[in-house]
């Protein structure tokens, strides 16, 4: 495999914890749960909620995880030839 999918692993490799973190954001729904957000201006909302679900613990161990890749296909790999060519 190669290509995008090699691209994808090298920018997933490549994040840190405070990008994952900053780029964290809440839907309407996960705002709404907050008590008092209507008293909360938006970037306090967010923050918030950045503050009660972003384990930077957790993040970074998963990041510094050594990982291996496993590429699964649908597709049926090809049978082998019974009459394998030999020059191939």
């Amino acid at each position: 495999m190669g290509g995008k999918s090699d691209k994808l692993l090298e920018q997933l490799k490549s994040l840190t914890t405070n990008q994952i973190e900053d780029s964290a954001t809440f839907d309407t729904q996960a705002i709404e749960a907050l008590k008092f957000h209507e008293c909360l201006p938006p970037p306090l909302q967010q923050s918030v909620l950045k503050a009660r679900t972003v384990n930077r613990d957790l993040l970074n161990g998963i990041l510094s995880t050594h990982t291996t890749p496993v590429y699964v296909s649908e597709e049926e790999p090809p049978l082998p030839s019974a009459n394998p060519d030999p020059r191939s």
